[in-house]
């Protein structure tokens, strides 16, 4: 796998997670979903941050 080919699947995955949080944190904030939802918001902005973090070491901006 090359740099760009590795570049382009964790910009994939970063836009991924930033949508996943996006979703958890309207659900969250509808109320209805309780803890689950604020749970499924925590995970998704930390794998979000993680892998901004990475872009970021890879001296690369993240697409989201």
């Amino acid at each position: 796998m090359t740099k760009n080919q590795m570049i382009a699947m964790i910009q994939e995955l970063e836009r991924r997670a930033w949508e996943s949080y996006n979703t958890a944190k309207e659900l969250a904030d509808m109320r209805r979903y309780g803890n689950v939802a604020k749970d499924i918001e925590k995970q998704s902005r930390t794998r979000w941050a993680t892998l901004y973090e990475l872009m970021q070491d890879l001296e690369v901006g993240p697409k989201a």
